[in-house]
């Protein structure tokens, strides 16, 4: 599958010094800088970031229909069906027809889909604690825990 590098316009990984003492600006730069490393490592899968949220959220469902799984990642009706288009044309997901209403579009992960999700899982663990690494270990516990309070 050819598909266009998702790219962070005008991303650089300094911040001006009159910018630095902005909280909304230092916590966006940081924002997008762990954006940029999840997107370096989904681009040699062929993937964006919410085709792996995709593949997260079937790996833990029995079966979901495609509107409610773009219900679920706040997408719109065009965009769910763009990014199940692409993971099937990976064979990472496949569609099928639901049982009750033969209208209904089923998406689940395919063997392919839950061995590429195990190989990004390990490699965002370490892109992680590589993010994180200017920080101690319990630094980096606090931060998490408080951004989860945001």
């Amino acid at each position: 599958m050819s598909k266009k590098k998702f790219e962070i316009p005008a991303f650089s990984e300094t911040i001006h010094p009159a910018l630095k003492a902005a909280f909304g600006y230092r916590f966006m730069h940081a924002a997008l800088k762990y954006r940029k490393t999840l997107l370096d490592i989904l681009d040699e899968y062929g993937m964006v970031p919410p085709q792996m949220a995709i593949l997260e959220i079937l790996d833990g469902s029995e079966s979901i229909n495609q509107v409610s799984l773009g219900s679920e990642l706040g997408l719109d009706k065009v965009s769910i069906v763009r990014m199940i288009d692409g993971l099937q044309e990976l064979e990472y997901v496949k569609r099928v027809q639901g049982k009750e209403d033969k209208r209904e579009k089923i998406i689940q992960i395919t063997k392919e889909g839950k061995e590429t999700l195990v190989a990004l899982r390990k490699r965002n663990v370490a892109r992680e604690k590589k993010f994180l690494s200017p920080l101690t270990a319990a630094e980096a516990e606090t931060l998490k825990k408080l951004i989860m309070k945001l």
